[in-house]
């Protein structure tokens, strides 16, 4: 699956003429020109949007555009961004350090709009889909305006909304009749076969994956849906056809900075299947119904970005500049959040009541624990599981990688009280190697290789000091190709053991005595810091958001909210894994 991103440059420029320069320079080329600031909010904005080229000013005093560009560039997904600085007249030798922490071009005034138009013209994209983009925002924006400042109640916005889409759209056809298949106990391999044979597309696609090296047997090829079906399996086909006819409905191709729509059906495709999972667990869930709830649970994000751009990349670009959660900006910004839109939509298209339910009960499953007597409620529950995990092994993305705690209870009503175990972890894998074959959706990146800090992966210490079955910051670490170990208080002592920093899982019943010996786990020594002075491991801190400060004394540290977008991860261990790091000293 490819297709092409919408080709964006982030700009950090201090000086507004000068900005204004760099605009105008750039202005005949196709690219999103997003200005931004060398902060920590950037850091997340720039992983969220990944920019063809980024432009940064080096100010005499530039720590901040230092430290943001050492950051991102120890970041796998971004390392390959060429990196556009400009300034004074600087050493030779200040130039070399440039390059080895990351700027991969240095222009000196006044001639710096020159090379910065060079490089630009030199990665300019062979085509863009720029183009296409800004005809369909201008005729979707039509209304959208009227409808912002609308004084409106939120169920009127919504309706106005639906109103439009389905006007524009249907449900697709396949996935309905395929669900009715599945409430026919009468059904079978020839109606199913029947069913997908009516989408000659999705029949294509079924085969050619059908032929793929995963399934294909002896050298025999598979020419017809019902020989699919055998080789495939009954079950998997029919949710292989549902991901694909959803999937064409609004297709693949970006059509907002900051939103790659095939990480976003990665994500939804893991979370479907993940959902699947625990249905299968918990027992009493349809597992077809679970598979389908996962696939549309953010149905409403895509439709946003199709109908309603302006809405769409206001709400993306405040969650990022805030680190936060999509729908809740999306809800502050226009008075309600996309699952909103997702649910009444499917009740209009009339998609089965429990389906209807679950999207609906996952606002409030976030609110209070449920009793998990109604099919919408226990539906709620494996998408609510499904989609946390899908971002905890960074399985796609969406909006942002933002991650609430997971209580004990849910695990233990979907029947997997002891979180996430490395049972359920092989069968996340096996279960998402079907869909392998036409998404390429995986635990690692699509060149077979993990994300990670530099060229070794870190070594990481996780110190449980709450109860939970479930700690996200753990199995993310893991995910993105770091080496994690457990310890307890009695590993401490424990010759040669060292690591690269410490995270703890900490609440509001954490104690500094409790953490004060996880204080003394010595660092690992890395690069620079061979041979010299043994220093002691940083300490990531994730608690709750109402733990006191008591611990806030604890020197070498970083502190993080456990309900956070997972990359405050990331940039907490690009922080502390800096080694040499330049000065604003170093630059004029």
């Amino acid at each position: 699956m490819t297709a092409q991103k919408i080709a964006s440059i982030f700009i950090m420029v201090q000086n507004s003429t000068e900005r204004e320069d760099i605009e105008r320079c750039l202005s005949p080329y196709p690219f999103t020109l997003i200005f931004a600031s060398p902060s920590y909010r950037s850091y997340i904005k720039t992983l969220q949007y990944n920019p063809d080229a980024l432009v940064v000013e080096l100010p005499k005093a530039c720590s901040d555009q230092l430290h943001y560009i050492q950051s991102i560039k120890q970041h796998r997904t971004a390392q390959t961004i060429p990196i556009i600085s400009f300034g004074s007249e600087i050493d030779p030798a200040v130039k070399d350090n440039l390059s080895k922490i990351g700027v991969s071009h240095y222009f000196e005034r006044p001639n710096h709009l020159a090379g910065i138009e060079m490089v630009v013209r030199s990665i300019h994209p062979a085509s863009s889909v720029s183009e296409k983009s800004e005809v369909r925002d201008v005729k979707n924006e039509n209304g959208t305006g009227k409808l912002l400042q609308s004084s409106a109640s939120a169920g009127v916005k919504i309706s106005s909304m639906l109103n439009r889409v389905t006007r524009l759209m249907a449900f697709p056809h396949t996935v309905l009749k395929i669900l009715k298949l599945t409430s026919n106990d009468n059904a079978g391999v020839r109606e199913l076969a029947k069913a997908i044979e009516a989408d000659p597309v999705i029949a294509a696609k079924l085969i050619k994956v059908c032929n793929s090296a995963a399934y294909r047997s002896r050298g025999r090829d598979t020419t017809t849906i019902k020989d699919a079906l055998v080789r495939i399996g009954f079950n998997e086909t029919r949710r292989i056809a549902m991901s694909m006819s959803v999937m064409r409905v609004l297709g693949e191709e970006d059509a907002s900075a900051g939103f790659n729509r095939i990480e976003f059906w990665k994500h939804c495709i893991s979370t479907a299947v993940i959902a699947r999972l625990v249905a299968e667990s918990m027992g009493d869930v349809d597992a077809d119904e679970a598979f389908l709830c996962g696939l549309l649970h953010d149905f409403g994000i895509i439709l946003l970005d199709e109908f309603f751009p302006k809405i769409f990349r206001d709400a993306l670009s405040a969650t990022t500049d805030k680190g936060g959660h999509f729908s809740e900006e999306l809800e502050e910004q226009i008075g309600f959040s996309h699952s909103a839109i997702t649910q009444r939509l499917f009740v209009h298209w009339k998609l089965p009541e429990s389906i209807c339910e679950g999207i609906a009960y996952r606002k409030v499953l976030s609110e209070r624990p449920l009793e998990l007597k109604k099919a919408g409620e226990r539906l709620a529950l494996c998408v609510a599981l499904g989609t946390t995990i899908a971002k905890t092994l960074a399985l796609g993305a969406s909006c942002d990688h933002f991650v609430v705690p997971m209580p004990n209870w849910m695990f233990a009503g979907a029947g997997i009280p002891e979180g996430l175990t490395p049972a359920l972890l092989k069968q996340i894998d096996v279960g998402l190697q079907t869909y392998r074959e036409f998404n390429k959706v995986g635990v690692v990146d699509d060149d077979g290789s993990p994300q990670h800090y530099g060229s070794t992966p870190l070594v990481i210490g996780v110190a449980r000091l709450t109860d939970a079955v479930f700690f996200a910051p753990e199995h993310y670490c893991r995910a993105t190709g770091n080496i994690v170990e457990q310890i307890m208080r009695e590993d401490i002592e424990v010759e040669n053991n060292s690591f690269d920093a410490i995270i703890i899982a900490a609440n509001r019943f954490t104690t500094e005595s409790m953490v004060e010996p996880f204080t003394r786990v010595p660092r690992k020594r890395r690069g620079s810091r061979d041979g010299g002075k043994a220093e002691l491991a940083p300490i990531i801190f994730l608690r709750e958001r109402e733990a006191s400060n008591q611990l806030s004394e604890i020197r070498n540290a970083i502190f993080l909210y456990e309900d956070l977008d997972l990359r405050h991860i990331d940039l907490a261990l690009a922080t502390l894994v800096q080694d040499g790091m330049l000065t604003e000293n170093s630059i004029g």
